[in-house]
C-alpha cells in the first residue's frame, strides 16, 4: 500500500526536502551529507569506466595525452558541477575538453554513438548499457576515484517500521544490482 515517487534534486536540495519531509530519504554519490540530524549509509561502490563508441578510431591507442585531447561529454545532474574526472585533472595540473553535458548517464551511450566524445561513468551503468549503442567500455588512463552510492535519511527515522522495510527495500534493490553488474562484467569482457 505504499507509493513510490522518484524526484531528480541536487544535493544542495536534499537536506532542506528532508527537513521538511519532502522526502523520506535520498540516494547520493559521493556525498559530504553527515551527521546530526542525518544518518549515512554505504549502498555501493561503482569503479570508473571511460566510454566511447566502438567506431572512435581515437580509442585504438588511448592514453592520457587521446583522453585529454579527446572531445568529452560530461555527465552532471545540474549541467554545470564538475565531475570527478575533473577533480582528478585539476589535481595533476590538467584539464579535458567538455563539448556537451547531459543530465543522465543512460543517455550518454546514445549520445556518444557515431562521435568521436569520450565519457565516464560509474561501473553501476553496465548492466543498463545496449548492444544497440555499439558502447565500448575501457579503464580510464588517469586514476579516478570510486563513486560510493549512500543512503541518506533523518535519524528520526531509525526505528520507524514503515521506513525500515523501505530502507530494505533499497537494500535488496541493490544488491541485485550489484549482481547485474558482475554479469555485465562478464558480457562485456571486462
Amino acid at each position: 500500500n505504499a507509493s513510490l515517487n522518484v524526484l531528480h534534486a541536487r544535493e544542495g536540495d536534499v537536506a532542506s526536502s528532508l527537513k521538511n519531509k519532502e522526502v523520506d530519504c535520498a540516494v547520493l554519490g559521493n556525498t559530504a551529507m553527515e551527521g546530526a540530524p542525518f544518518r549515512k549509509i554505504e549502498l555501493a561502490r561503482d569503479r570508473m569506466v571511460c566510454a566511447g563508441w566502438k567506431g572512435n578510431l581515437r580509442l585504438e591507442q588511448f592514453d592520457t595525452a587521446a583522453y585529454l585531447d579527446s572531445p568529452h561529454l560530461q555527465i552532471s545532474a545540474d549541467g554545470t558541477a564538475p565531475g570527478a574526472a575533473d577533480a582528478a585533472l585539476r589535481a595533476m595540473g590538467k584539464m579535458r575538453r567538455v563539448i556537451a553535458t547531459v543530465p543522465h548517464y543512460l543517455v550518454a551511450p546514445w549520445v556518444i554513438k557515431g562521435t568521436d566524445l569520450i565519457t565516464v561513468f560509474g561501473d553501476g551503468v553496465l548492466p543498463a548499457l545496449s548492444r544497440d549503442s555499439e558502447t565500448l567500455v575501457f579503464p580510464p588512463p588517469i586514476a579516478l576515484p570510486d563513486v560510493i552510492l549512500s543512503l541518506v535519511y533523518e535519524t528520526g527515522y531509525e526505528d520507524d517500521p514503515g521506513h525500515i522495510w523501505f530502507r530494505s527495500l533499497i537494500r535488496a534493490v541493490v544488491a541485485q544490482q550489484r549482481m547485474r553488474k558482475v554479469e555485465a562484467y562478464k558480457r562485456l569482457k571486462l
